[in-house]
């Protein structure tokens, strides 16, 4: 019931009403106990019309969050359903929310009908960071430490693929059978009967390249090689112009900073201490401040090292902790042969000190070291006549002319002596134990084997000299017989 005022009258309520302050439904105040009060439209429903939730209590059904088509709460984090096309998202912490697009990780999920209503993000496969279903092969993305091959979301590239920098595994140049890139020269391993050689899959080791012990990789020779065996100092087969080839080590033909080129020493780039060029790109080796930067088979230049935080570039490189590499003095310092790979520069050895790695046993001129046993030679020596510089034997004492001299003579003297041996012998000239002579035979008249004693075959001889028949007399011998 309600009072009007018009009559002083108390009216009857809507039937939906409890309490109202007019007789329409849109004028209720409460409602009965099985009802929901819509405070929005002052009406009372069995449930809560869309956009409002039951609040409970006097406050009856309240307005939703605007985005919200069904909520259970008047925040954006409290809605159910959504409507006009917004998708529902949950979080990891439950809250509810009617997004424009489904944030990364989940995807657009949609029901088969035309309906915008009821639109939900569903969460992708952990592998991806987008994607358009829920499969692990439906990615679109993938996370950071993936790297997408198809839809997939893989830890590595299978072979013969590479990621790219949006971590999309790429097709392999044709030739590479593992690579970094999709060029000809970023291949990691070649395919078949190819050969690796600086990122390139190649036919044949090309120059300034030798074939490593393994067979499938070409590796950069020494910077004075133009062809090598080997990547060692004295593995050298063939050399650049400015040097001269010598029992595989190649040397230099100028004086330190000056290279060859058609019978003239040249001043190398103030840059590089030793040089096969006249470009800074063409040093070997480098002034004790700078480094040794190779930049690709036939290109190497000395830079200063890169201070801390800057990176490496053409004019700074990337050093070891003793910010650089050990430099021969050649002014003062010894070439010392350890052996077949491996040389260092030492000084000689003072008076009274042994021969060690940081000193070695010197020739009377400072200028070679002796191994052990060498005689010292040299001016003024007692060792011998002094050895040019130009000698074989100078420069590598390994080679001793001498004894190869000696063992010739020898081998000559051994054949000679067995040839005259057997001369000897056949003449008979010597005589040996064993030896014999054989005696002639021969068959009388009446066939008997008649073997002639060593006494007459000698008188045969002095009779057969005398140009006599000596068959005939024994023959009328044996006719005055019978």
């Amino acid at each position: 019931m309600y009072h009007y005022i018009d009559t002083d009258k108390c009216l009857a309520c809507h039937p939906s009403c409890k309490t109202c302050d007019g007789p329409a439904p849109s004028e209720c105040l409460t409602c009965d106990d099985e009802l929901k009060f819509d405070d929005v439209h002052g009406s009372c429903h069995v449930s809560c019309p869309s956009h409002t939730f039951f609040h409970g209590g006097s406050s009856g059904c309240v307005h939703c969050y605007e985005e919200c088509a069904t909520c259970d709460g008047q925040s954006e984090n409290d809605c159910l359903t959504c409507e006009n096309g917004l998708y529902l998202y949950v979080d990891e912490t439950n809250n509810a929310q009617c997004r424009t697009a489904c944030p990364d990780g989940n995807f657009h999920y949609r029901p088969s009908d035309d309906s915008t209503d009821n639109y939900e993000c569903q969460q992708c496969d952990t592998s991806c960071k987008t994607c358009f279903g829920g499969k692990d092969d439906e990615c679109t993305t993938c996370q950071s430490d993936m790297f997408k091959e198809g839809f997939t979301c893989v830890t590595n590239c299978e072979e013969g693929l590479y990621p790219d920098d949006k971590n999309i595994c790429q097709q392999c140049h044709e030739k590479c059978e593992t690579c970094s890139g999709g060029g000809n020269n970023h291949c990691l391993s070649c395919k078949g009967d190819l050969y690796w050689q600086d990122g390139y899959c190649v036919d044949h080791c090309t120059q300034g390249f030798y074939l490593e012990a393994n067979g499938r990789r070409c590796d950069t020779c020494n910077q004075r090689c133009l062809d090598c065996k080997d990547s060692g100092v004295f593995d050298c087969t063939n050399c650049r112009d400015s040097y001269l080839l010598a029992n595989g080590t190649c040397y230099n033909r100028c004086e330190m900073g000056k290279y060859w080129k058609n019978g003239t020493c040249i001043t190398c780039d103030s840059t590089c201490k030793e040089c096969f060029g006249p470009k800074e790109d063409h040093c070997i080796t480098c002034p004790d401040h700078l480094n040794l930067y190779r930049l690709d088979v036939n290109h190497s230049s000395c830079v200063r090292c890169c201070q801390d935080g800057e990176e490496a570039s053409d004019m700074c490189c990337t050093c070891n902790d003793d910010k650089g590499k050990i430099h021969s003095h050649r002014l003062h310092l010894n070439l010392y042969r350890l052996d077949v790979n491996h040389s260092s520069c030492v000084r000689c050895c003072e008076d009274g000190e042994e021969a060690s790695d940081i000193c070695c046993t010197c020739n009377d001129d400072k200028d070679k070291c002796l191994r052990s046993g060498e005689g010292k030679g040299g001016k003024g020596g007692k060792g011998g006549k002094k050895k040019t510089k130009n000698s074989p034997s100078s420069d590598h004492p390994h080679l001793q002319t001498g004894t190869i001299v000696l063992g010739v003579i020898l081998c000559i003297a051994f054949f000679c002596t067995v040839f005259c041996v057997l001369q000897a012998r056949s003449k008979k000239i010597w005589c040996f134990k064993g030896s014999y002579d054989k005696l002639p035979a021969y068959y009388d008249s009446k066939g008997n084997h008649v073997i002639m004693s060593k006494q007459y075959q000698h008188e045969k001889i002095n009779i057969m000299s005398d140009d006599e028949d000596f068959y005939e007399d024994i023959d009328s011998e044996q006719e005055e017989d019978d």
